[in-house]
């Protein structure tokens, strides 16, 4: 008998099923997904968890003496993002500084600047600059008083005994009316400084001392100082004031006024030449 002949193996096709290989890229594949995955989630909580969120604590005020940090603290917090239903729920990415600056310098007109910065993960710091108490319009009567800037706007309204108005150089005007809210303009800054000047510099220049200086009607520009030689100096703060005080120098120094200095009643420095006596 002839020897069996064997038959060939098929050749097996390059696309045959194998199926330790497809398991390890089936492992292989399964651990790049879930390694994206963690890194995806990781970097979702990262970004919009409660590390980022801006919360009471993480707002930072800086140069506020009259006003309260958490009046300012919830002007900051009210211009944020709130929806419990919404990733961006309080997030930092939500602050809009030029906004919360806006905002701030409406509602508090004693605000000289205010400089916002937002700061990750969480910190928004808020930097102020307030104007400086330099005069206070008072109504004795009431024993009230408000604060002006510079640039004659109200501040605020304070006691006649406020510490605020005794720990600064403080020039006093007086008025008959109600006071005027936080925020009106009295006077222009160039008005505000000519009146200031005529007072302080009345002492050193001619000798009296300004005992009361009465705003003549509201947002207006005359003023009535009172001596303490009992007689009145009319003035227009839309006049220059050193000129002002050298006609009163020259009239106070006339030979012929000089007897009569005690009958005074009214030096008029708005109109030439109008002198009252008693």
């Amino acid at each position: 008998m002839g020897a069996r002949r064997r038959l060939p193996k098929p050749k097996k096709s390059k696309w045959s099923f194998n199926k330790k290989k497809w398991l390890r890229v089936l492992r292989i594949l399964f651990f790049v997904l879930a390694g994206c995955g963690l890194i995806a989630a990781f970097g979702y909580f990262s970004v919009y968890g409660p590390s980022f969120q801006v919360t009471e604590d993480s707002v930072v005020i800086n140069g506020n003496e009259r006003i309260a940090t958490a009046e300012i603290t919830q002007v900051v917090l009210g211009n944020i993002v709130h929806d419990q239903y919404s990733f961006l729920d309080g997030h930092i990415m939500t602050v809009d500084e030029e906004q919360i600056k806006s905002d701030i310098e409406r509602r508090y007109p004693q605000i000289a600047s205010v400089n916002v910065k937002r700061e990750l993960p969480h910190d928004i710091t808020v930097s102020i600059e307030e104007f400086e108490v330099i005069t206070a319009v008072c109504r004795s009567a009431a024993r009230q008083c408000v604060t002006l800037d510079a640039d004659g706007i109200v501040q605020q309204e304070v006691g006649q005994q406020d510490p605020l108005l005794r720990e600064n150089d403080v020039v006093y005007f007086e008025v008959e009316d109600a006071l005027p809210v936080k925020g009106v303009r009295l006077f222009t800054r160039e008005q505000l400084g000519y009146a200031r000047y005529f007072v302080r510099e009345l002492p050193f220049e001619v000798g009296m001392r300004p005992l009361r200086t009465e705003v003549m009607n509201l947002g207006e520009s005359h003023f009535r100082v009172t001596t303490d030689g009992e007689w009145d100096i009319m003035i227009d703060s839309n006049h220059d004031p050193r000129f002002a005080m050298l006609v009163l120098k020259e009239f106070l120094s006339h030979q012929d006024i000089a007897p009569q200095k005690t009958e005074l009643k009214e030096v008029d420095l708005r109109i030439k030449n109008r002198v009252f006596y008693k």
